[in-house]
């Protein structure tokens, strides 16, 4: 796996935070040290549920668990609603359309 860090990507990281962190409590708290984590999740991966990218902190020790099937840039730029996994724990962002999507 590739932690995406060039300036336009981390640059897709903090708005992405900005936009999430009012939303996804304890979140705040990584201000300014997240990274883009890409799994190159083919088409059957993302179709069974794997995502294709996920938060990791700077230094890469720590992989935050929240990502999406969608693409760093739609989360970014489209509605979307957050879901909690109940058992994992993990969140998921998921792009909607603008008549359902719960929350941004």
């Amino acid at each position: 796996m590739q932690t995406l860090n060039s300036g336009g990507v981390q640059m897709l990281a903090d708005k992405l935070y900005d936009r999430l962190k009012d939303h996804i409590p304890g979140l705040e708290a990584y201000e300014g040290n997240l990274k883009i984590q890409r799994t190159y999740a083919g088409y059957v991966q993302r179709s069974a549920g794997a995502w294709s990218w996920y938060f990791v902190t700077s230094d890469e020790e720590i992989s935050i668990d929240i990502g999406s099937q969608w693409s760093a840039t739609e989360c970014l730029n489209k509605p979307l609603s957050i879901y909690k996994h109940e058992i994992i724990g993990n969140i998921e962002l998921v792009v909607e359309n603008p008549e359902h999507a719960e929350i941004l």
